[in-house]
């Protein structure tokens, strides 16, 4: 386990809920493709620039494209607002999220889905428009990801594939994310609960009731789920000043330490800062609630426990 993957998925929570998408790229993407990403921002920057001109500028021939250069002059703002580095960043998300959630394609709606909705149109179809050409303008097979049509002009069939650099330096990440249970806080609003299926990641469906063999469809108490699941939660920053000791009997995760137990607490406390956060919870076969969290759990020892907060509270007399 790094720390590395332990950020990366923390972050993912943050891509696919669609707030703070540009923290997304990390390092895990900078490290060990540094010049290609570099590469893929001149090619982007430069395909952008002359698409942008050409369509804000036309002349009255193009005139029955009279919505798209409307649509796209409602651009302009926004880009001197945000700059291209920003639009960027968020193009290259909305492409790389399924594959760091262990997907090497997702199919053109799904990524124009990612980005849609970061767009400065209020008509939603503009926004999918805009979002569709912004990703096909970078796509680019010999660098980060690819447009590829698998039928004769069917769009339902078109597929982004991301490159097999980008999947392997994603890798650690993805591996994380499949291979354990330590499932971050939530940094939007989990999603309603309204079956079995789900306890309010926007990340990933997992049932309810813990356990391999404890799945069914017999009724559970959902209402609960959503009332303790919308509890905003922020860190104790006085108890974080406190030094965090680890019980002698602390279960530590397979080959772990207590000094990456440790660093791997501190990474979460620094992505989560002062931001508030919410806890997906699930049931045991007995009916007991139990939060997700094996880094941020005020189920844990007592460190663990007074180092959370809730974030709104009324005092009682």
């Amino acid at each position: 386990m790094t720390t590395i993957s332990l950020r990366d998925q923390a972050t993912i929570e943050r891509a696919i809920s669609r707030r703070n998408i540009h923290h997304i790229i990390g390092d895990a993407l900078e490290q060990e493709l540094d010049q290609t990403l570099f590469d893929w921002s001149l090619f982007f920057a430069t395909r952008f620039d002359s698409w942008l001109e050409a369509w804000t500028t036309a002349e009255p021939s193009k005139q029955f494209y009279e919505s798209k250069i409307k649509r796209l002059q409602a651009l302009t703002p926004w880009l001197q607002e945000h700059g291209l580095d920003y639009l960027m960043v968020l193009t290259l998300s909305s492409t790389m999220a399924p594959a760091m959630m262990g997907k090497a394609t997702c199919t053109y709606q799904q990524a124009v889905g990612y980005l849609a909705p970061h767009m400065p149109h209020a008509d939603p179809f503009d926004a999918a428009k805009t979002a569709a050409e912004l990703i096909a303008i970078g796509s680019n097979p010999a660098l980060l990801y690819a447009v590829e049509p698998q039928g004769a002009g069917n769009m339902s069939l078109v597929r982004v594939y991301v490159t097999p650099a980008v999947n392997e330096a994603l890798s650690p990440a993805v591996n994380w994310i499949n291979n354990t249970g330590f499932n971050p806080p939530l940094v939007e609003p989990p999603k309603h609960v309204t079956n079995n299926r789900s306890c309010g990641y926007h990340t990933f469906e997992e049932p309810l009731l813990l356990g391999k063999f404890t799945k069914h469809n017999k009724p559970l108490n959902l209402p609960a789920i959503n009332a303790v699941n919308g509890i905003q939660w922020k860190l104790d920053q006085e108890v974080l000043k406190e030094i965090d000791e680890v019980p002698a009997d602390f279960n530590y995760a397979s080959q772990q330490t207590k000094t990456t137990y440790l660093q791997q607490c501190g990474k979460i406390v620094e992505i989560l800062g002062d931001l508030p956060f919410w806890l997906g919870w699930q049931y045991d076969s007995r009916g007991r609630m139990y939060s997700h969290g094996y880094h941020i759990d005020f189920q844990s020892y007592e460190y663990r426990k007074a180092m959370l907060s809730f974030n709104k509270y009324e005092v009682l007399t």
